[in-house]
């Protein structure tokens, strides 16, 4: 008589897998070892598709098969999965101890009957995974445990096809049935498994998924259950089940085991070559930009493994982002918002690119340059190009600004402008204002506070810069005074850009020479100050209180935020290279976010928005600060008569 041979199973992961894996690594498991229950298939394949034998995994591995929901032809074997951190440890791994618990797990159920109610148990297997998820590279080595019991199985009665098409048509209805679970012929009838201890001349029914003259893997532990739940029997006829490819009949016999130890058991797969080592495998690069997504969410997710645990990383990415002015700000100011996997971005500019932007500029290029690209446009292009799946796009606009005078005939244009700034600011959750004139963030001040946006602001000077954030909706009414608390500012009470001035913004643009005109500064300071805007804005979203978060008037507090604290502004100075954060409260009769001028516009709307374009001194009469003036100026002419009065 020959031995039996059984066919080991052939460990194949779909992409889909690994791609789940990935996700589930990333922001569920982390830098956890243990080990994950996951659901492998076998499935039984024509003979002429030379799939026989394979243990499949994909997408659906990581949810357990539903009762009513068994394939014909299919076995769902549980497992476990272990996806190390490193290559050492995974190369390091306890392999025998490994397979020798899931063995002692199945010899368990062999020797208290328990697999007899429930076959499934017999199968499992143990995966083990080192992910490089830089790379997308994965090395995985599985581990299908058979028991080497009983001893000397051989082949008593030659297996071959049967042409019986009763026993054909009984096997396939009634593993339909039973959901594809093995069990006994007696007499020509179905007899569960169950019933091994009862029966006499038992025929086992199973499943078979291996081609030629081998027999499948799971016969292994099935075969060694029955041959403990029958030590009176040391032969059986069996029946094994290809699926399309038909039936096979035959006999095995072996020696009755003299010992009830537990036996020893193998299951680590050998590679292609046939040797006991690992496999590897490449994830294929059909869809780079999904890929890159995964890469750059990986970079991200990684800071939740050990650096910050509770950050939360959707604040960044849902945040939808309104850049005002797409010039060296702004460009710069984009791509470090990208880094923190910010998805949604609106440029807003009204220039074009010119030969002198690109080394500024860092969305553009010469090529931009020579074509005279629309500036928003070709920066939303250029981060699209960066990041193929960010949702980008450029607006055309020149903002209207105090002291730009509208014509009537201007006047419909310049309105229908108004309601476009204003509609894309109500759009968005994050507004930055980095455009190149005070003047300019004026109006977008104004509809940002009105609105209760979280809003930033960005300027530069030849050696500093100044990153800031605007304060949200004051609290309680318009009237509400600012209330004196000593220790920290509320979100709510902070300073805007325009609340230390005591004079409306006017036309900065009038009368300037050419080094007055452009934005003269040191190369670095805008890399500094957008990367410090960048990191506030960070700070403030991670916040509870968002928008709200208080700003500190001392020292900032380090741990107001997982990611540190929420000043109010950063100052930079390069020619000393140091910087402060001061924390200014809102002046309540701000030019732009006073309550004068929220309560003007929210009342008037474009009319009181005209009357400042065509005339910033309109801004001081509303505020009061005509008067304040008025009153310097008294104060001023005091202090020079009494002084002459001295000097007599």
């Amino acid at each position: 008589m020959t031995k039996v041979t059984f066919a080991p199973f052939v460990t194949t992961a779909h992409s889909a897998f690994w791609d789940a894996l990935n996700q589930r690594k990333l922001t569920e498991w982390k830098l956890d070892e243990s080990p994950r229950c996951v659901w492998a298939q076998a499935a039984q394949y024509k003979a002429s598709q030379k799939q026989t034998s394979q243990l499949q995994l994909d997408h659906s591995s990581f949810f357990a098969p539903p009762a009513d929901q068994i394939r014909a032809g299919v076995l769902n074997i549980p497992g476990s999965l272990i996806v190390y951190n490193t290559a050492e440890s995974f190369g390091s791994a306890d392999r025998k101890a490994l397979l020798a618990s899931k063995a002692e797990a199945i010899w368990s159920a062999v020797r208290s009957g328990e697999w007899s109610k429930n076959p499934c148990i017999l199968n499992s297997f143990v995966l083990t995974v080192f992910a490089d998820l830089k790379k997308m590279v994965y090395f995985y080595w599985n581990c299908v445990p058979a028991l080497i019991y009983p001893d000397n199985v051989e082949v008593a009665e030659k297996f071959e096809p049967s042409q019986d098409k009763q026993l054909t048509d009984l096997v396939h209805s009634t593993f339909l049935n039973n959901g594809n679970a093995p069990f006994l012929l007696v007499d020509g009838n179905a007899v569960p498994i169950s019933e091994i201890t009862s029966v006499q001349n038992p025929t086992l029914v199973y499943m078979d998924y291996s081609g030629g003259d081998q027999l499948s893997w799971n016969l292994r532990n099935l075969l060694a259950a029955v041959a403990y739940a029958r030590k009176d029997l040391s032969s059986l006829n069996i029946v094994a089940s290809r699926g399309a490819n038909g039936i096979l009949r035959g006999k095995i016999s072996w020696t009755i085991p003299g010992s009830e130890g537990q036996p020893t058991a193998v299951g680590w797969e050998r590679d292609e070559s046939g040797q006991l080592r690992c496999k590897k495998t490449v994830l294929p690069k059909v869809d780079q930009a999904a890929r890159a997504d995964q890469m750059i969410d990986l970079n991200l997710k990684l800071i939740s493994w050990r650096l910050v645990p509770d950050i939360k990383l959707e604040n960044f990415t849902d945040a939808r982002c309104l850049l005002l002015g797409s010039g060296t700000l702004g460009c710069n100011m984009a791509r470090a918002l990208l880094g923190w996997g910010l998805k949604n971005f609106t440029f807003v500019d009204n220039s074009t690119v010119s030969l002198s932007n690109p080394v500024r500029q860092s969305l553009f290029t010469f090529k931009d340059a020579q074509e005279g690209k629309s500036k928003a446009e070709a920066a939303a292009e250029n981060l699209r190009n960066i990041r193929p799946t960010v949702n980008a796009k450029g607006v055309n606009m020149m903002i209207p600004m105090p002291g730009h005078p509208v014509s009537p005939a201007e006047e419909s244009k310049t309105h229908e402008t108004v309601n476009q700034l204003e509609q894309l600011i109500k759009d968005h959750d994050v507004v930055f204002l980095l455009l190149d004139s005070r003047e300019a963030r004026w109006l977008p001040t104004v509809l940002a506070s009105v609105h209760n946006k979280l809003c930033f602001t960005v300027g530069l000077g030849f050696n500093s810069f100044v990153a800031m954030r605007h304060g949200g909706e004051p609290s309680g009414s318009i009237e509400d005074p600012v209330q004196d608390l000593s220790l920290s500012i509320p979100g709510s009470e902070l300073a805007c850009y325009f609340c230390c001035d005591v004079t409306a913004p006017t036309n900065s643009m009038r009368d300037r020479t050419l080094d007055q005109q452009c934005t003269v500064t040191r190369p670095g300071a805008c890399f500094w100050a957008t990367s410090m805007a960048t990191e506030l804005f960070a700070s403030v979203v991670q916040h509870p209180l968002g928008i709200d978060a208080p700003a500190d008037i001392a020292q900032p507090d380090d741990n107001a935020t997982v990611l540190g604290a929420t000043p109010h502004q950063i100052r930079g100075y390069l020619n000393s290279f140091k910087q402060m954060t001061p924390a200014v409260r809102r002046n309540t009769n701000c030019t732009a976010c006073g309550n004068d001028v929220r309560r003007n516009y929210v009342q008037e709307g474009w009319n009181f928005l005209l009357k400042v374009f065509n005339d910033p001194s309109y801004l001081e009469q509303v505020t009061g600060l005509d008067q304040l003036h008025i009153a310097a100026e008294d104060v001023n002419d005091q202090i020079i008569a009494y002084d002459d009065d001295e000097s007599v």
